[in-house]
């Protein structure tokens, strides 16, 4: 693989663009996220955001978006939904709040 990824940079130039591409071609199902592009592009999350967006547009990436299971705000809400599910009954918004 590193043969491509040298043929593609002579041709293409190495851009960030092109790095995220490559990634994608070698490991499709190996997405790891904004933080993974940050860490493999080894930029800031604006720039990481301009450089997707970038793509987006271009029709080449569609953003999707990953529910964070582990921010505490999701864990609150998920068990708030636990709670209501196993109450059974109709609850108002002012009886949970």
């Amino acid at each position: 693989m590193k043969k491509l990824e040298e043929k593609v940079k002579r041709i293409l130039g190495d851009s960030p663009q092109l790095k995220i591409l490559l990634a994608f071609y070698k490991e499709p199902a190996s997405f790891t996220g904004m933080e993974g592009l940050m860490g493999m592009l080894q930029k800031d999350k604006e720039t990481v955001r301009k450089i997707v967006d970038d793509l987006c547009d271009a029709g080449i990436l569609i953003e999707v978006f990953t529910l964070n299971r582990d921010h505490p705000y999701t864990k609150a809400v998920f068990k708030l939904f636990k709670e209501i599910e196993s109450e059974g009954g109709e609850k108002r918004k002012d009886d949970i709040l």
